[in-house]
């Protein structure tokens, strides 16, 4: 038997020698048991950390070996619980195997993989449509030339324009403040992609929060200088824009993401290349496209006391749900199982908005997709006013289908009318693609008590 406590990066890193330990420990150990904690819970130890407890046996591994994962949660009553009782905030018990259907070998699987994850197993990453990469650092001061200045927050001889902030510091549609940087390589012990000079996304590489919400991308079109404390992602190909990189980023899926897979204070670069994308067409992209750029545009003009005829933020949310909900519709989720998503950031503040967003609209009572749900017709039928598209609608619906080069004006339109005919195909009943994977998701539920009663057994047995 051993029992060890390690990092919690342990677990998840990609990088090679941690990436062959673990997939010899799955060939060669019995892992009887994972805990992850967060930090603090430790009286000296700052960071995550995970607790190992399994033995040494000759291969291979015997079938149906199964591992029990517990975890507590990030928040101080999960730690106060944990401390005074020992109370894990999540137990389950997970086939062995099934940490080697990831290529790294994680020893983890997501609280919620069956019930979100399993729909995207299948999908592109975002390493196949954008390069991730960190920013500049420098040597330190004791390989620099005396007076050597690095980087300040005003302009010196030979300094460079870019950012080096914190995720405080800005928000989604404003830059961070300058700060100018020494670009000379006799200072520069790392440049990564800190030095590349191109249009791209930044965003931070130090979690936002403890929360869901963890990421806080903003569009840097000019290609600025940026230090460690950040990472850029560039598309790979043009048809790619960065408005529609920036939404991928900034939606629920890619927050939930990283908080499920990468429980830790830094997001790695790994982790967001690993990040599910859809299988957007190019009029897709356009459309997503468009609908930044109207956010981005009504942001910009929001109101405050200096400028009261700017946009409200009711206005401005309603633009951010446009965004989220053609994005979630892109990853086509059932449902039930988008719900369950959304219902991870209840009640929770979205940063880097100077409005108010901090719960989805409650679309998971009538188990209704987001995109349907924010449509006229869907809202009105709740009210109890329903309304059938009518032939007016259908004829321009189809006149809009049929053009072969729409302006802007008729994508979003076609996109209006498309999302009021989706409202009211949830009016008059779920689709039966809805109907088929809703049974899928009675299995899980199933199949997850089932796991309960058997973590129960696995404890009396234990005592």
């Amino acid at each position: 038997m051993f029992g060890a406590i390690v990092p919690s990066t342990f677990l998840f890193s990609s990088r090679g020698p941690l990436v062959q330990l673990r997939k010899w420990m799955l060939a060669h150990c019995q892992i009887r048991e994972i805990d992850l904690l967060p930090d603090r819970i430790f009286s000296h130890a700052d960071q995550e950390c995970a607790v190992l407890i399994g033995r040494r046996i000759h291969p291979p591994v015997p079938k149906g070996s199964r591992t029990r994962l517990r975890a507590v949660h990030d928040s101080n009553e999960s730690r106060a619980a944990f401390q005074k009782f020992y109370r894990f905030s999540s137990t389950r018990l997970v086939p062995q195997s099934e940490f080697s259907r990831v290529a790294t070998c994680r020893l983890w699987v997501a609280e919620s993989q069956a019930s979100i994850w399993k729909w995207v197993d299948g999908f592109d990453r975002l390493e196949q449509i954008a390069t991730v990469g960190r920013g500049i650092s420098y040597f330190g001061e004791s390989k620099l030339s005396p007076g050597t200045i690095t980087r300040q927050d005003v302009p010196f001889k030979g300094s460079e324009a870019g950012f080096d902030a914190g995720p405080k510091d800005w928000k989604y549609h404003l830059l961070p403040p300058f700060t100018y940087f020494n670009t000379d390589p006799q200072c520069v012990e790392r440049v990564r992609s800190g030095l590349g000079r191109q249009p791209q996304v930044l965003l931070n590489h130090h979690r936002t929060s403890r929360l869901p919400w963890r990421l806080q991308p903003f569009i840097d079109s000019h290609g600025y200088v940026f230090s460690s404390k950040m990472m850029a992602a560039r598309p790979k190909a043009q048809e790619i824009t960065l408005e529609y990189l920036w939404a991928l980023l900034i939606s629920p899926v890619a927050n939930l993401f990283t908080f499920h897979f990468h429980p830790d204070k830094h997001i790695s670069e790994g982790v967001l290349l690993s990040l599910p994308v859809p299988d957007a067409k190019l009029v897709d992209v356009r459309l997503v496209t468009l609908l930044v750029k109207r956010f981005l545009t009504a942001a910009s003009e929001e109101r405050t006391i200096w400028n009261l005829g700017g946009k409200s933020g009711q206005v401005l949310m309603g633009h951010l749900l446009d965004i989220d909900a053609e994005v979630l519709r892109l990853y086509d989720f059932p449902a039930k199982a988008e719900n369950v998503l959304l219902s991870h950031f209840r009640e929770i503040e979205r940063p880097g908005l100077g409005f108010r967003f901090a719960s989805y609209p409650e679309a998971g009572k009538a188990s209704v997709p987001l995109s349907a749900f924010l449509s006229k017709t869907y809202q009105l039928a709740v009210a109890g006013e329903v309304l059938p598209p009518s032939e007016e609608f259908l004829s321009e619906l189809d006149h809009l289908e049929r053009m072969d080069q729409p302006s802007d004006d008729d994508v979003l339109r076609l996109w209006e009318m498309r999302r009021e005919l989706e409202g009211w195909e949830f009016v008059i009943g779920p689709p039966k693609k809805e109907k088929a994977e809703s049974t899928d998701l009675i299995e899980y539920e199933l199949k997850r008590i089932a796991e309960r009663i058997a973590s129960l057994d696995l404890k009396d047995s234990q005592k």
